[in-house]
């Protein structure tokens, strides 16, 4: 398969893509099983570890199925997101 160095990050901020992973573009992480990627991350196809697909700081995800980490949400005003993969901001 291809190779994705430093690209799991390179549509951040750029374009959003509106197709949701489904277990076929999942194959590393759901072994074949029905499958949608978890809160607080994003799932591009190939990928082959989860914690690889963590929303990065500063985002979080209170969405499961992403695609990419373009569909990770900016922390809200007033409120802080400390951590990577956070499925809600950490508090305000």
């Amino acid at each position: 398969g291809a190779s994705n160095n430093g690209s799991a990050n390179a549509g951040f901020g750029g374009l959003l893509l509106t197709k949701y992973s489904t277990s076929a573009a999942c194959v590393g992480v759901s072994q074949g099983m029905d499958f949608r990627c978890p809160l607080g991350h994003f799932c591009p196809a190939g990928l082959a570890n989860l914690e690889d697909g963590r929303c990065p700081k500063g985002t979080f995800s209170n969405h499961s199925a992403l695609a990419n980490v373009s569909q990770c949400l900016e922390c809200p005003p007033g409120m802080f997101c400390a951590d990577i993969g956070l499925a809600r901001p950490s508090g305000p």
